[in-house]
């Protein structure tokens, strides 16, 4: 059985943490907050899996995002979590501003798994067979990480 933390007794530290010039820093490179928690813990914090087990009955995604944070372990529940870790560290190491999300392919690939196991059936969309056409020449890094045109020829 899990235990659910008290917050209030960390509320008056995550005040003052929070306020701070890093924790600014921080919270502008990760547009949410699981994948800066995930970022953070891949390169700077030094807990071990027990001293977080509590979590797993609190926020599971999290949990398991966190247990692959900088390893090549594999759980699907957190994966989506660390992919966008990873993307706004890519963008912060080559200065970009951070990623918009983009589920679009993620889905995508899904419905054509579900398909392949006999799960769903494919029906004629006329919108999705549209998109598709229109992302014949689509570029994961582009689209992940969209580049302005200054930024552009610094490579």
């Amino acid at each position: 059985k899990f235990c659910t933390p008290v917050y209030s007794l960390a509320k008056s530290a995550f005040q003052r943490v929070i306020k701070s010039n890093g924790a600014q820093q921080w919270l502008k490179q990760h547009r949410y907050v699981r994948s800066g928690l995930v970022w953070l813990y891949a390169h700077d914090l030094r807990l071990t899996p027990p001293n977080w087990i509590w979590l797993k009955g609190v926020d599971r995604t999290l949990f398991y995002a966190l247990h692959r944070a900088n390893t090549t372990k594999g759980f699907i529940e957190g994966a989506g979590v660390v992919a966008v870790a990873r993307a706004e560290a890519e963008a912060m190491r080559f200065g970009l501003p951070c990623p918009e999300p983009c589920v679009d392919e993620a889905v995508e690939g899904l419905r054509r798994d579900m398909l392949s196991l006999g799960l769903i059936w494919d029906e004629p969309q006329p919108d999705r067979d549209r998109k598709r056409r229109i992302l014949t020449n689509w570029s994961l890094t582009d689209d992940i990480l969209p580049r302005t045109p200054a930024t552009d020829n610094e490579f």
